[in-house]
C-alpha cells in the first residue's frame, strides 16, 4: 500500500514545482525526502504537512524544502558526511 501526496518543491535558487511522491509510511514534519530529474538526485525536507481529504487520489499534500548544499548527493553521501560533522547521536536525516 502506498499513501500518494502532491508535493510543492521549494528549490534553491528556482520557481516551486509541483511534483507526484508516493510514500511507504505517513510523512512527518522533518522527514527527508529525495526526487531524481534528469539523473540529479534533489533533497528535500518535510516543512508542512497537510490532510487531503476532499483531494481525490491524495491522502497528502506537503511543502518540502530543498536542503541547502545536497544537491546531487545521493542519501548515502548525506549519510557519511552527516556522521562525519555530526558523530551519530544525531537524529535529523540530513
Amino acid at each position: 500500500m502506498s499513501i500518494q501526496c502532491r508535493c510543492l518543491l521549494i528549490r534553491e535558487g528556482e520557481a516551486p514545482i509541483w511534483s507526484e511522491k508516493a510514500f511507504r509510511l505517513p510523512p512527518s514534519r522533518g522527514d527527508g525526502v529525495q526526487f531524481e530529474e534528469n539523473g540529479t538526485p534533489f533533497t528535500f525536507q518535510v516543512t508542512e504537512i497537510l490532510h487531503t481529504l476532499s483531494l481525490d487520489g491524495v491522502d497528502f499534500a506537503l511543502i518540502l524544502t530543498e536542503v541547502p548544499g545536497s544537491r546531487g548527493k545521493p542519501f548515502r553521501v548525506l549519510f557519511e558526511d552527516q556522521a562525519r560533522t555530526t558523530g551519530t547521536s544525531s537524529s535529523s536525516v540530513v
